[in-house]
């Protein structure tokens, strides 16, 4: 926003600061640290808790093994890398913007409210589907279902939305 300053000829450039809910849940220190938690069930959840896990074998999302497969093109393994790989782009987009480090707690606190009212009528919706659709033919159980389903997104996003937006913004800016 400019504005001129009136006898002086100047004109000022304005920085319009957003302030709210919206504007802090989009910071990526606050996303770092609501994310933190699924991350972390995510990964002791593939580990130790799927059908999978418990019959020796990895299973993963997609977005995860895709991750994965990125960093062996460089010759670096590793289990967590795609969560160490979240954790690190988030804080160093929060390092680039300067932003300060701090968190409102009631915008964390709303963040997991809007989450749960997003989630319901999905919820809803996959209780109606698995009524008419056979189950069996899935493998796995209910727990896999909510280890992979609500985790999944965390990654999902990462490689699906966030880095080709970015990237597709370097490129045309």
């Amino acid at each position: 926003m400019s504005r001129a300053i009136p006898g002086s000829g100047e004109v000022q450039t304005a920085r319009i600061s957003p302030h709210g809910y919206v504007h802090e849940s989009e910071l990526p220190l606050t996303s770092l640290l609501f994310l933190l938690p699924l991350i972390v069930i995510y990964e002791l959840g593939t580990r130790y808790f799927t059908t999978a896990a418990q019959h020796g074998y990895e299973q993963q999302i997609i977005a995860f093994t895709m991750m994965q497969r990125f960093f062996r093109l460089f010759g670096v393994h590793g289990q967590h890398l795609p969560a160490l790989a979240v954790g690190a782009i988030l804080l160093f987009w929060h390092l680039a913007r300067r932003d300060k480090w701090q968190v409102n707690l009631a915008t964390l606190f709303g963040m997991a409210v809007e989450s749960l009212l997003l989630a319901l009528p999905l919820i809803a919706m996959g209780r109606e589907l698995a009524r008419y659709l056979p189950l069996s033919a899935t493998p796995g159980n209910r727990q896999d279902t909510i280890i992979m389903s609500f985790f999944a997104v965390v990654y999902e996003e990462l490689v699906f939305t966030l880095i080709p937006f970015r990237l597709s913004t370097l490129l045309l800016d």
